[in-house]
């Protein structure tokens, strides 16, 4: 049987009261049964030990207290020195990014030492340094490879898996923040980045540019009807002190980031700005339009008849023409070119090393180099099949990159080159709106259109001119076709100051609160409901402002709150406010609107109502309220139509009315059709 004491433990019985017994036998009462002689000496022990027993279990308390520190230590020291790492998850094994029969060298391992020496050993490399899983380089995949299968012969592609963890390359750039990044490494020299759009038409411009950095102009006239400045003395001197300069142009093509920032603000804002809205083939040497514009801005900045700057609009006159005039004979050669020569250089790698004549014979067998491959004399034979070679070989590569400019889109001339229709000469130095000349991609940054309200039709020529006075707060778009006279005119006109102002605006519902307006808050609730109800329409816009926040002119300043005001598209003066003896509702507010709109945009707010419309019988009768408002505005269009000058136009919107009118009344359901022809409708 074990004792009492090994069970309680040694800090138990140090912190027992002193003179507690702990032992439970019996026998141990007989201690008290001692002879009265020894009690003097007996008590006189018990009283010193009485007084050293609290010493001892102090002692034996810190002990106590010192053993559980160095423990907690000693475990503390293990946990921190345990050399087991912890339990993480294995990423993902690396896979490949491009297909195995791609022209593309995928290092999808991160393998960047080889990739880059291997890179190193072409003349040219296009490396593409991606991440598996971000969305941008998926999407620049496809475009990437499609580049390769037009330069493959030019240019090594290869690209590079920088995300895999653990990789070397993961290792040596781990601050990437966005992907793709795609670089081109020449033999010798640095690396040169790829910051364009990540289309493959853009990026074999860039490869060309690259493959080909310099030029020869067959004559002078030809540079300088390409370029807007040229000093008088042509010499490396010269031309150096030029380039530094950074002379300012006459035009330019804007290419904004595509981020924030004050690209197109730097135009703008100095004074009025002539945009030209026009598709810019990357691999086009000439864009006619945008010719055209330096030619007209030539014209407009000759304030002093200057003979060098007639001369250079000339040139640029001229090489439009002969760039027209290269483009059809392009055209033609490259059809018969392809028909007769189709498929037979194209497996002819390296023919002019390690290849004997008859290797290179039995290629072009079925050619018409085949007729010279027949005759035996070879050292004659050599010269011809040589140069007629070349000749094939560069038509092939011509007519290669015209094929693929074509895929992008077809050249766009002007109907009829002319000279000058309307004279413009030197109007810049007699108004104080001087014009700057600037001109935008048209397929790239067509938004920016879209917001001017440039109407950029759907067909291939996708082009247009505004006119941005950002500090009178103006803009002008010509409506009339893109031509030389068209834009001279315009251009006069702005001048005489007798452009009508292009509105581009939309109905406004203002809710005028105060937060000191108790009865404010009730009424912010409809408003809210009212908005979330005609969501759909683009046409409408509802905007709060607090009017003890805010500063606003006299005439947008309110005297009682809430007050809620309309304000209608291009009719500003004829704004409304909601009267006070009307009770602020949802209903109400809806019928506020209606009554304050013009009759298209009253249609589509109706049906964007009824289509909320929860009860059938309630969806019934909105339905058919829909139906004779269609009719009404039929009524009034065949009205318009008798008295326009613009018929053709208006019998456009009637037949829309007409085909809405039908789906209203036996297909009420087809939401989408609907919605069609609602949004092919203008007031």
């Amino acid at each position: 049987m074990s004792s009492p004491v090994q069970e309680s433990g040694l800090c138990d019985l140090l912190l027992a009261e002193p003179g507690t017994s702990h032992n439970n036998e019996i026998g141990d009462n007989t201690a008290d049964s001692s002879d009265n002689s020894d009690s003097n000496d007996k008590s006189g022990k018990t009283v010193a030990d009485s007084k050293s027993r609290p010493t001892f279990v102090l002692r034996m308390l810190n002990f106590c207290k010192e053993v559980t520190i160095m423990v907690l230590i000693a475990v503390a020291y293990a946990t921190l020195t345990n050399e087991t790492p912890p339990k993480v998850s294995k990423s993902p094994a690396a896979y490949p990014f491009f297909p195995k029969d791609s022209l593309v060298t995928d290092w999808y391992r991160g393998q960047i030492t080889e990739a880059i020496e291997e890179a190193r050993s072409s003349d040219i490399a296009f490396v593409m340094f991606y991440a598996p899983w971000d969305a941008e380089s998926q999407a620049a995949r496809k475009q990437f490879e499609l580049a390769a299968k037009f330069m493959y012969r030019q240019v090594a592609f290869a690209s590079i898996n920088c995300w895999q963890p653990g990789s070397e390359c993961k290792r040596q750039y781990s601050k990437v923040y966005k992907w793709p990044v795609l670089i081109a490494y020449p033999t010798h020299g640095r690396g040169i980045q790829y910051n364009g759009p990540l289309e493959a038409f853009h990026m074999i411009k860039f490869l060309q540019n690259i493959c080909k950095p310099i030029i020869r102009p067959y004559k002078m006239d030809a540079l300088i009807g390409k370029h807007d400045q040229y000093e008088d003395v042509w010499n490396p001197e010269t031309l150096s002190s030029w380039i530094f300069k950074n002379l300012q142009q006459v035009a330019g093509w804007i290419t904004p980031t595509g981020t924030k920032s004050l690209t197109l603000a730097d135009f703008v804002q100095p004074g009025p700005t002539l945009i030209l809205f026009t598709p810019k083939n990357p691999l086009l040497q000439d864009i006619d339009y945008y010719n055209m514009l330096r030619e007209v801005a030539y014209e407009y900045y000759n304030c002093a008849n200057d003979t060098q700057i007639t001369a250079r609009q000339k040139l640029v006159n001229l090489e439009r023409l002969r760039s027209k005039e290269n483009y059809q004979k392009l055209k033609r050669k490259c059809v018969l070119e392809i028909e007769r020569t189709k498929n037979v250089m194209t497996n002819v790698p390296n023919i002019w090393t390690n290849s004997s004549w008859k290797d290179i014979c039995n290629c072009v067998s079925g050619s018409p180099l085949n007729k010279i491959c027949r005759d035996d004399n070879s050292a004659t034979n050599s010269d011809q099949i040589s140069s007629e070679y070349l000749r094939k070989s560069v038509m092939e590569e011509d007519c290669r990159e015209f094929l693929l400019s074509q895929k992008y889109g077809p050249a766009i001339f002007e109907r009829k080159v002319r000279g000058n229709d309307f004279n413009i000469t030197g109007l810049a130095c007699k108004t104080n709106l001087t014009l700057a000349f600037i001109a935008l991609d048209s397929l790239r940054f067509y938004h920016f259109a879209e917001k001017l309200g440039v109407d950029l039709p759907d067909s291939s020529q996708k082009s247009g001119v505004v006119i941005i006075n950002e500090k009178m707060e103006t803009h002008h778009i010509m409506e009339s076709h893109l031509s030389s006279k068209n834009v001279r005119l315009f251009i006069y006109n702005f001048t005489q100051r007798t452009l009508p102002r292009s509105l581009h605006s939309q109905v406004v519902v203002v809710f005028y609160y105060s937060k000191q307006c108790s009865f404010c808050n009730g009424i912010s609730y409809m408003f809210l409901t009212t908005a979330k109800l005609l969501s759909d329409i683009e046409d409408v816009i509802f905007v709060r402002i607090d009017g003890d926040a805010n500063l606003l002119p006299w005439e947008y300043t309110m005297e009682t709150y809430p007050t809620i005001l309309l304000i209608p598209a291009n009719r500003k003066s004829e704004s409304r406010a909601l009267p006070k003896t009307v009770s602020i509702t949802v209903p109400n507010l809806i019928g506020f609107i209606l009554t304050n709109v013009q009759p298209v945009l009253r249609l589509k707010i109706m049906w964007s109502v009824c289509c909320r419309a929860r009860f059938i019988d309630e969806k019934r009768q909105c339905m058919a309220s829909v139906r004779m408002e269609t009719l009404t505005i039929i009524d009034q269009t065949l009205k318009e139509w008798r008295n326009s000058t613009r018929k053709q136009k208006v019998l456009y919107k009637l037949q829309v009315l007409r085909q809405l009118h039908l789906l209203l009344a036996h297909y009420p359901t087809k939401v989408s059709n609907i919605r069609t022809y609602l949004n092919k409708l203008r007031d």
